[in-house]
């Protein structure tokens, strides 16, 4: 019990340290995430040990994974950033802990939801085995695509390193589930193809591919080019160093000078998707744990309720953001809207006012008409009062970069290219270029909604319930 308290100790002052770097910086330091996984961990393995048991470490590892999986999708959907994410991971191992401090199980609707994660857990134990087994193959074929397009394609010592690496967490993958019965193995296999993820660069996911030929008319927005294109003496997309993303801007090019293009295949990079794969496999892992004990059911009802009241959260500090930023740049957002699109909204406005005088019925449409209106609002303001210019050497990693990265007129970076965040490489290469080139001082970022101080407030919600 005393442990429990340390933990709860721990949750709260790191609730307070990453909400406070949020709100000033609007962003979660890696080092308050790495700091907080690594004392849950040492907290489940100290139980485990203390009480020779292998039920503690094994049930903050489900919490991890739920908190991956979690993180992972809202991540991948541009809902929130990495640091969120991997806030999330930590949070989720220590709910085995914070279950010792809540009464939420008693309620009504926390009963409704653990029945039906009763029923999807009986239905995951029955098919287990097979879900595994076939998952077990896909790996195994995963391991051998790996190593062919290795040796046919990947030249960098740093894909090399990563291609190394994901040949490791496939390999845990599969030794676990082949060997899922002895717990202890299955559990610690599970951490350090976990452990290997959590602390490998992000580029990791992109370094298996495989190179096709593409006529220059084919290429489309998006698109992984490696090589130059060229009009003549003139380079229109030049991807040789560091292939990255083809943008809107350079696919225009292309058919402005598609007449005269000196190449008329290029080569074109296609990454596999190894990280959806990976996150098949914590489910899995997931799922094989919450069959194991009633306790991992709690756990997850836990974390599902703590996210929705962390959204509810967030919802309501939005909205009072976006009023608030609406009141300060009232006339701002007056001038955005031109003349055609205020008559719009006012003629369809009455006409929805208008019909729901005369029934009833159509009073929803009011609703919805303010609905669209509140949404387009929100748009301007986030475009035009949640982006501004930020020093270079103020930028961190996963900071949202909204404009593209010029020397000389020439684009390093598009801004395509940071969609989910700057990464290390990208932050590296852009402050060289800033001791180089004095011009290049500030670059324009978004700074999203502060979303720890609402997982806050739903961690306090759900324990004082």
């Amino acid at each position: 019990m005393v442990l429990g308290y340390i933990v709860l100790f721990t949750v709260i002052m790191v609730f307070i340290i990453a909400s406070i770097e949020d709100i000033k910086k609007r962003e979660v330091y890696d080092y308050i995430n790495f700091s907080f996984l690594f004392c849950i961990l040492t907290a489940g393995i100290l139980d485990s040990v203390y009480n020779m048991n292998i039920f503690p470490i094994s049930s903050v590892f489900f919490g991890m994974c739920i908190g991956f999986i979690l993180g992972s999708i809202l991540y991948y959907l541009g809902i929130w950033g990495g640091g969120d994410a991997k806030f999330l991971i930590g949070f989720a191992g220590a709910s085995y802990y914070m279950l010792n401090f809540t009464n939420y199980n008693n309620k009504n609707y926390y009963i409704i939801l653990h029945n039906i994660l009763e029923k999807f857990t009986y239905f995951v134990s029955s098919n287990v085995d097979t879900a595994t087994y076939i998952l077990n193959i896909i790996n195994f074929s995963s391991i051998f695509v790996m190593i062919v397009l290795t040796v046919f394609y990947v030249k960098k010592k740093q894909d090399m390193k990563n291609t190394g690496l994901l040949f490791m967490i496939f390999f845990l993958f599969i030794t676990s589930f082949m060997y899922m019965n002895f717990r202890m193995f299955f559990v610690i296999n599970g951490l350090l193809a976990f452990s290997i993820i959590f602390f490998s660069k992000e580029d990791i996911f992109s370094s298996v591919y495989y190179i096709i030929k593409i006529k220059t008319s084919n290429i489309k927005q998006e698109d992984i080019i490696e090589g130059v294109i060229k009009s003549g003496d003139k380079i229109i997309v030049n991807q040789k160093d560091a292939p990255s993303i083809i943008t809107k801007e350079d696919v225009d090019n292309i058919k402005m000078h598609s007449n005269s293009l000196d190449e008329v295949f290029v080569k074109k990079r296609c990454i596999l998707p190894y990280s959806i794969l990976i996150i098949i496999n914590f489910i899995s892992y997931s799922f094989i744990l919450l069959t194991q004990d009633i306790l991992k059911i709690h756990i997850l009802s836990f974390v599902l309720l703590f996210m929705f009241f962390s959204f509810i959260a967030g919802g309501i500090i939005g909205i009072l953001m976006l009023i608030f930023h609406y009141i300060i740049n009232i006339k701002h957002i007056r001038i955005t809207f031109c003349l055609k699109e205020k008559l719009i909204m006012l003629i369809f406005s009455s006409i929805v006012v208008f019909v729901s005088f005369l029934n009833s019925k159509f009073a929803i449409l009011i609703t919805l008409n303010l609905i669209y209106i509140f949404i387009k609002i929100a748009k301007i303001i986030e475009k035009h009062m949640f982006v501004s210019k930020k020093d270079i050497y103020k930028i961190s990693l996963g900071d949202w970069v909204v404009e593209d990265i010029k020397i000389n007129n020439k684009i390093i970076y598009h801004k395509e290219d940071f969609k989910l965040g700057i990464d290390e490489d990208q932050l590296k290469r852009i402050k060289e270029l800033a001791q180089e080139h004095e011009h290049l001082k500030k670059i324009l970022v978004k700074d999203g909604l502060a979303f720890i101080p609402a997982l806050f407030i739903g961690f306090a919600i759900v324990m004082l319930m």
